[in-house]
């Protein structure tokens, strides 16, 4: 078969390759590393692998583009997935992700944390939570949580009581609401007793 024509589609960024018998598209990476040209001539192979490598490049781009924040192996698997990209093409991305250290779900377990903690004011409860809905293993997450500073997080948990204490009324279900509110923002219930009985003469 010979290319009789290429056709470059600036709105999405690839080109058109035409033969007698089929049409098929690339990126422009894949048009350069297979030296693609009207008149050149390919057999059926080699639009097979034509087509798988650029699966690769189009995954790999796609990849890149959306770690300009960093993310989890699990969020670039779905996000992946949810563009129509071929299991086995995003097995092999993530691989090329890991060896280039695009992705490094230990590095972003930290990075997470610290952020939920300081930011967030996040108990390790929740960002125990948080990191497993992101994919992040049970032992990184128990790693992660490890450095987390004791000191620092008790004092998010006073400060988010005593602010919580400001906004109910004073009856019997108060204690109940700040427990629970407590709870949800991620800290351990005996951690929430011993904070509760520090701050209760305070009001």
């Amino acid at each position: 078969m010979i290319i009789n024509k290429i056709k470059y589609i600036k709105r999405e960024k690839i080109y058109i390759i035409y033969t007698d018998d089929v049409e098929f598209n690339v990126l422009e990476d894949t048009l350069v590393r297979y030296n693609l040209y009207k008149g050149k001539e390919i057999d059926i192979e080699d639009i097979n692998n034509i087509i798988l490598e650029n699966k690769r490049y189009e995954a790999k781009k796609l990849s890149i583009k959306y770690l300009s924040n960093m993310k989890s192996e699990k969020q670039v698997r779905d996000h992946l997935k949810n563009n129509n990209i071929e299991q086995d093409i995003i097995d092999d991305t993530i691989f090329y992700l890991n060896e280039e250290k695009f992705l490094d779900d230990y590095e972003y377990a930290s990075l997470f944390s610290r952020d939920k903690l300081k930011l967030n004011k996040y108990g390790k409860n929740k960002i125990r939570l948080s990191l497993k809905s992101k994919g992040i293993d049970n032992n990184i997450i128990d790693e992660v949580l490890l450095d987390i500073p004791e000191d620092i997080e008790y004092e998010n948990l006073l400060n988010a009581a005593r602010k919580k204490i400001k906004s109910l009324n004073n009856d019997e279900k108060s204690y109940e609401k700040l427990v629970r509110h407590l709870i949800y923002k991620g800290y351990n219930y005996d951690l929430i007793k011993k904070a509760i009985s520090e701050i209760k003469d305070e009001y």
